[in-house]
């Protein structure tokens, strides 16, 4: 089920991404659609300041041009600018940390991708369509663990994946062959195209290759793109498009010369015949070949989200996902109530009330952590949540009961209740697409406790109808999930009734 995002790979570096990707963004661009770029870690020395002050990669400047949208760091959250064999400077997020050891950024790798996936996340809440481009090729195996520039990137953006390959430099079958058969065979399934760059010559002499290329993949040639000569800066040193690479740049500073770290006072010149008329010409011809060379309707149902068929036809049709139609300020939320203070189900009790007040549809769920019974040696009351299911508005679904508490199970009872607990998700989401706001209490120790799928979890929150106010509770929220949220509060104790022995009062917490 995909979404908002597409991604374009490589076989080899110098491909042709940067080039595909900024045509991309200049054809959804010209559909209306509010199109970004993106990408998760550029390696270049070619730098672009945005108005706000904080450096990107020219590339995705160049891209944020094509898709007429203004270059934010969102849109390359790492760049490292190589200083020697073994170092970078390393500029996170716009800005620069300074210069660091190769071996100390990989140490960092979960963490960076964290960021990177803040990022993605926030641009996706500002456009319609987001087009990555990866780095490399996703066939660098030695640098799969972790990964976040190429299948990494692709599994948390949900995206699917088209696959360029330069047919110039020759061998571009066994290539691409190579390419998607080295890659374990769920990510071989996201890739659903693949596009033939730099092509020379009649194409009727290509045919019976793109047959054996699909037949040997089972991935459809979406396009064979020919030498042209449109000139779209690219990154790489080496440039095997026909005038592609010709230097130029759209790093406009003061006084419009080009301003970029380290180079010498005769590098800085203004920009003349590359001019902001001169690159849009190029960014339309280039929309041009790309609508005339691809299969633009295939590669538009890409975007399509099979989960929300059943929603009404200005839903389907939105460019939000799950949106209804509706305009982004009446767009949900996700809230996370978390801490080691007791309140949370009382403050999330607290917004279901205030939401069905409202006249809000509220669904309530709580993962249970506890068995069912006896608490703290007082018999507990079997009728919880009776009174929420009998107030307009409030639908509180049955907890599936527990022999032990969480903590107490082996890991095999744990399996079990993690396979109950995702089924039961899975549930809840579906019914979710006919209410207004969701409230899973104890979700995020569930998650803890490795009986609820994180990345269920997560990948839901991705894809929720728009619309849909959505809570989570529990002891602490994983870095994934915090990533996801817009509003988080954090309940901390003070003190309780555990610590003169009294224990939790029945009925009130």
């Amino acid at each position: 089920m995909f979404g908002k995002s597409i991604m374009i790979q490589g076989t080899t570096s110098n491909a042709g991404k940067t080039f595909v990707t900024a045509g991309l963004c200049r054809v959804f661009a010209q559909d209306g659609y509010k199109t970004a770029p993106f990408k998760s870690q550029n390696m270049s020395n070619y730098g672009f300041i945005t108005k706000g002050g904080k450096e990107i990669s020219r590339a995705q400047a160049v891209q944020a041009e094509a898709a007429k949208t203004e270059p934010s760091e969102l849109m390359n959250p790492i760049l490292l600018k190589p200083v020697n064999l073994t170092e970078s400077r390393f500029v996170l997020h716009g800005e620069d940390k300074g210069i660091i050891p190769a071996a100390d950024y990989y140490k960092q790798k979960e963490q960076m991708r964290v960021e990177v996936e803040k990022a993605h996340v926030q641009l996706s809440k500002q456009y319609d369509r987001i087009v990555i481009e990866g780095a490399g090729s996703p066939a660098e195996i030695n640098l799969s663990d972790g990964d976040f520039v190429n299948m990494g990137m692709a599994e948390m953006a949900d995206a699917p994946v088209l696959l360029v390959a330069d047919i110039d430099r020759g061998g571009m079958i066994a290539s691409v062959y190579g390419t998607i058969k080295l890659l374990p065979s769920e990510q071989q399934k996201r890739i659903k195209g693949i596009i033939i760059n730099k092509f020379r010559g009649d194409k009727a002499l290509l045919e019976s290759g793109i047959k054996m290329l699909t037949d040997l993949t089972g991935v459809p040639v979406v396009g064979v793109l020919p030498m042209a000569k449109i000139e779209i800066e690219d990154e790489d040193s080496l440039s095997g498009q026909e005038g592609y690479g010709d230097k130029w740049n759209v790093c406009e500073a003061e006084n419009n010369k080009l301003k970029l770290r380290g180079m010498k006072q005769d590098q800085i010149h203004p920009i003349q015949d590359k001019s902001r008329k001169f690159r849009e010409t190029q960014y339309d011809l280039l929309a041009d070949l790309i609508r005339e060379h691809l299969d633009m309707e295939y590669i538009n149902s890409l975007f399509e989200t099979e989960g929300y068929v059943d929603l009404p036809a200005t839903c389907r049709s939105c460019t939000v996902t799950g949106c209804g139609g509706q305009t982004e300020d009446a767009m949900g939320s996700n809230y996370i109530y978390y801490g080691t203070g007791k309140g949370k189900l009382n403050m999330s009790l607290g917004v279901a009330l205030h939401a069905a007040d409202q006249g809000y549809k509220v669904l309530m769920y709580q993962f249970v952590k506890r068995s069912q019974g006896i608490v703290y040696g007082k018999a507990e009351q079997s009728k919880d949540g009776d009174a929420l299911r009998q107030l307009t508005g409030i639908t509180k679904i049955e907890t599936m009961p527990m022999r032990r508490f969480l903590f107490m199970l082996s890991e095999e009872e744990k399996e079990e209740v993690k396979v109950r607990n995702d089924k039961k998700l899975d549930e809840l989401m579906e019914l979710s697409k006919f209410y207004d706001l969701l409230v899973l209490d104890e979700a995020l120790y569930a998650v803890e406790m490795g009986v609820l799928s994180e990345e269920k979890l997560v990948s839901w929150m991705r894809r929720k109808p728009c619309h849909l106010e959505f809570v989570l509770t529990g002891r602490k929220p994983t870095d994934k999930i915090l990533t996801m949220a817009e509003f988080v509060t954090e309940i901390k104790k003070e003190k309780d009734n555990f610590e003169t022995g009294a224990g939790s009062r029945l009925g009130i917490e």
